[in-house]
């Protein structure tokens, strides 16, 4: 016991918060004192740099801390920030969300500019409290500044000139663009708006045929706008013509024009006599030699005429009329009959008095026709059909009009057992003439893989040619193809052999190859240039091994030995070198294209030499730089198997070779 004077101080006391030991273990009041902060302002929040721990707060102590100011008792954390340059609810800020935002002034006319602000509790100088002026270096111009005519936007408002400026125009509705505006309808603008004219004279803005320059017509408007409707200057008021005798029509000499009629005036003139009410325009003319409806024809010479009499036409002129053809007349018109009993008008030998012949006509007008009238003349021979195919043959013939069954009018089939062949039959490839002309196969030869010719000349000559194009040939019995064929050059039948052009066809050297057979090649350069194909040699001047290029291609069509061919090409430094073009005929050389610039065989070897034709073309004169070029066109008068190309080539360095283009045809 540490205190045997107090009754409730003993070890197993209670510890309670009141300065004593309670159950002394030596610690007074340990784990119920309380933090106490100084709160000298009242305001209920101590400063939580002055504090003190015990039971009790004692005088101007509070359990709050968390005042920032304790001398100022506005200021504590439950305050309300206001504008004053303090940190009144104790968050660390000063005057956070309470200042106002303030727009540079700089020409001091109350409004600044929205891209200049600060944040203060005064206005300080050089601000404005309001913002949103577009120009801060002129004075007159501001949110809410009068409005002019002045190319700028005084009042800020996004607008320049709009129609609120004091000295906008007044500009009038001109909806029907005639340039006349419609007073009701009016705008204020600075400047012309589309759709607005300064006139205010338009009467009706519906209509641009209405305004002050326009003409008035008849049509119960006020064309014009002059406040008068239908005046009697109308451009298209009508004439109205004096009408004497009341029968709706005037006479022409006498007239008024106006947009009513007036009165004793009819609508419609040309009356020929206004004193006889029977006679204007409108009545019918009959036979009794006046001009009754005043058309400056009487009687038959007006197709109007009635009353008339009934006359037959006699249009073949055989004194027998067509009772189905009638013209009614005053007078018998020119060309009719009073007789009705013709039966064809329109063929003079036919009528009741004529003679019946084989026609499918009824000459005589009797009802009966060519074999059915037993005074027929004239009648056909008719051949024997035996394939009905409307051709016959020379044989049993009878006499008829009609065609007999089994007969045929003629004697022109060819094969009358075979209904498919007679003259005007299709002709197809099947080896046979199916049109009686003595030709076979005529006009479809080469059209079809089934049908193929053995050359141009041929499908030409057969009529079977729809102009330059492929044809399917089969000059060598292996099989058809296409070829192309020339039909019009010098009068067509032209087969092509040949068709390798880098120009204009990109053929490359590959196609080349495929072109002709390579018979011979040793030059150390053969490549495609950009539009030729180029080939040199460069194996040492006058080596053993100088190049040669050697090709042919076979000539299957057969021909009468005509060439139709063009090749481009260009020899260069072709000293002692030379390049060929030939046909052979079984091998019988024929020159065609022969330039060469060399003095003897050397140096070339036998091999190079054996794939060139005779030198005797050549002569040491030739020019060492040649070309050849445009078509040729040639007659060598046999039938030629194959053409041969080939290039030798001497120099070291500097023989070239260009091909651009090689076609050849034969015929």
């Amino acid at each position: 016991d540490c205190d045997d004077t107090d009754a409730a101080v003993h070890p197993t006391a209670m510890e309670t918060c009141n300065d004593v030991d309670d159950n002394c273990d030596g610690d007074v009041d340990e784990g119920l004192l309380g933090t106490w902060y100084a709160d000298m302002d009242g305001d209920g929040y101590g400063d939580p740099a002055v504090q003190i721990d015990g039971c009790a707060p004692g005088e101007d102590y509070v359990d709050q801390a968390g005042d920032c100011d304790d001398g100022q008792a506005s200021t504590h954390p439950d305050a309300t920030e206001v504008c004053n340059e303090r940190d009144d609810d104790c968050d660390g800020s000063v005057d956070e969300g309470v200042t106002v935002t303030y727009f540079a002034d700089g020409d001091g006319d109350g409004y600044g500019r929205l891209d200049a602000t600060t944040e203060a509790c005064v206005e300080p100088p050089g601000y404005a409290v309001e913002g949103g002026d577009c120009d801060d270096g002129a004075e007159e111009v501001y949110p809410g500044a009068s409005e002019t005519c002045n190319d700028t936007d005084d009042n800020c408002d996004g607008v320049v000139d709009d129609s609120t400026a004091s000295d906008a125009l007044i500009w009038y509705a001109d909806a029907d663009a005639d340039g006349y505006g419609d007073p009701a309808s009016t705008t204020r603008a600075c400047d012309l708006p589309t759709g607005f004219v300064a006139d205010a004279t338009d009467c009706d803005d519906t209509a641009s045929t209405t305004n002050p320059a326009a003409l008035e017509y008849c049509d119960g408007h006020d064309d014009d706008c002059d406040g008068d409707i239908d005046e009697d200057d109308a451009v298209d008021a009508p004439a109205w013509y004096l009408d004497t005798d009341t029968d709706g029509y005037g006479t022409s000499s006498v007239s008024a024009r106006t947009c009513s009629a007036p009165s004793g005036y009819a609508a419609l003139g040309s009356d020929c006599d206004d004193d006889n009410s029977d006679v204007h325009p409108g009545a019918t003319e009959v036979c009794n030699d006046i001009d009754d409806d005043c058309d400056a024809l009487i009687d038959d010479g007006d197709s109007a005429v009635s009353g008339t009499t009934t006359f037959y036409v006699d249009a073949d002129s055989d004194g027998y009329g067509d009772p189905a053809r009638t013209r009614q007349a005053c007078l018998a018109p020119s060309g009719t009959v009073s007789d009705a009993t013709d039966c064809d008008d329109g063929e003079a030998e036919v009528h009741p008095a004529a003679t019946e012949v084989c026609n499918s006509v009824d000459d005589d007008c009797d009802g009966d026709i060519d074999d059915d009238d037993a005074s027929i003349t004239g009648r056909t021979t008719w051949y024997p059909d035996g394939d009905a195919d409307g051709y016959g043959v020379d044989g049993s013939t009878t006499e008829a009009c009609l065609e007999p069954s089994g007969y045929a009018d003629n004697d022109a089939d060819c094969d009358d057992s075979e209904g498919a062949t007679y003259p005007s039959a299709t002709e197809i490839c099947d080896g046979e003439d199916n049109d009686c002309d003595l030709d076979v196969d005529e006009g479809v030869l080469g059209l079809s893989a089934s049908c193929a010719a053995e050359s141009c000349l041929e499908i030409l000559d057969l009529g079977a040619s729809l102009g330059d194009a492929s044809y399917y040939l089969d000059p060598d019995g292996l099989g058809a193809s296409l070829w192309s064929c020339d039909m019009t050059t010098d009068g067509g039948g032209w087969t092509q052999v040949v068709d390798w052009n880098r120009v204009d066809n990109a053929d490359d050297q590959a196609d080349f190859n495929n072109a002709f057979t390579v018979l011979f090649n040793n030059m150390d350069t053969f490549s495609n240039g950009s539009d030729h194909l180029f080939w040199q040699d460069d194996n040492g001047a006058g080596s053993a091994n100088a190049d040669a290029l050697s090709v042919e291609r076979e000539i299957p069509v057969l021909n009468g030995g005509e060439v139709l061919y063009t090749v481009e090409y260009d020899g260069v430094s072709m000293e002692q070198s030379g390049t060929w073009l030939w046909v052979e005929d079984t091998g019988t050389e024929y020159n065609l294209e022969c330039w060469e610039s060399k003095l003897s065989s050397a140096p070339y070897n036998s091999a190079e030499l054996a794939e060139h034709p005779s030198y005797s073309c050549g002569n040491a004169l030739s020019p060492r730089d040649f070309s050849w070029s445009g078509t040729v066109q040639d007659d060598l008068g046999t039938n030629l198997d194959t053409l041969r190309f080939a290039s030798l080539h001497y120099d070291s360095c500097c023989d070239y070779s260009y091909l651009y283009q090689f076609d050849f045809w034969v015929r």
